[in-house]
């Protein structure tokens, strides 16, 4: 993979590793457009949307989303260290708990039925690692394996930055950076890649050959 960044993540490192691949490109980028008519299914409902007024965000990673909250006011998020991936530790907390069942559309009788335990990790299955079409297709668009959700109301709104995924606590500890390394560079060449192929420009001469005609006799002036 050639990696064209100004800053450096956990899982670069692979680069030296596996070594330049240039047909497979990783540009981190800041994105010109930042919001697409694409649903993003999360199991979500109309009520339970990631609006602009909550805390709580979606890392996607190779179509796949992560469900992360920042720490802070977002009037005063400024670096990747605002944000920290939902852990177990997290949903111990009764009110978070409530929160990302609804955001994730946990029924009601979960909580009736199940303990706490198995409502974690339950929920925890459903907020992580879970593949989402909505998300391949917008990083198609933006031709970014990786990139952050800010809000799924009537558009998906992204972030303008590239995440700096070493940056947002818990992240480095669930995906292996070996893994992580391979699985970006595999869905770059075969999804990203795929969208955008190569375009093979047709010499003179090969149009000359491909349409029938012999360069030799073909355009030959004949005697007069």
């Amino acid at each position: 993979m050639l990696l064209l960044s100004n800053f450096r993540d956990y899982y670069d490192y692979m680069i030296g590793v596996t070594g330049v691949d240039e047909k497979v490109i990783f540009h981190r980028k800041k994105l010109i457009k930042t919001e697409f008519p694409i649903k993003i299914k999360l199991n979500l409902n109309s009520r339970s949307n990631i609006t602009e007024d909550c805390d709580y965000f979606i890392l996607s990673i190779c179509g796949k989303f992560y469900l992360i909250k920042s720490n802070k006011p977002r009037f005063s998020l400024t670096k990747w260290s605002d944000f920290h991936l939902i852990t177990k530790k997290d949903l111990l907390n009764n009110k978070v708990l409530v929160e990302i069942e609804s955001i994730a559309s946990i029924r009601q009788y979960y909580k009736q039925k199940k303990s706490k335990e198995e409502r974690i990790k339950h929920l925890l299955s459903k907020i992580h690692g879970v593949y989402d079409k909505g998300l391949v297709n917008i990083s198609k668009k933006i031709n970014a394996p990786i990139f952050v959700v800010i809000s799924t109301g009537l558009n998906t709104r992204l972030h303008e930055r590239s995440p700096k995924l070493v940056d947002i606590r818990g992240v480095s500890t669930l995906l292996d950076s070996k893994q992580l390394f391979n699985d970006v560079s595999f869905f770059i060449a075969n999804t990203l890649n795929d969208c955008n192929p190569p375009i093979v420009k047709i010499s003179n001469k090969d149009k000359i050959i491909k349409g029938g005609f012999d360069l030799v006799t073909s355009f030959r002036k004949g005697k007069s």
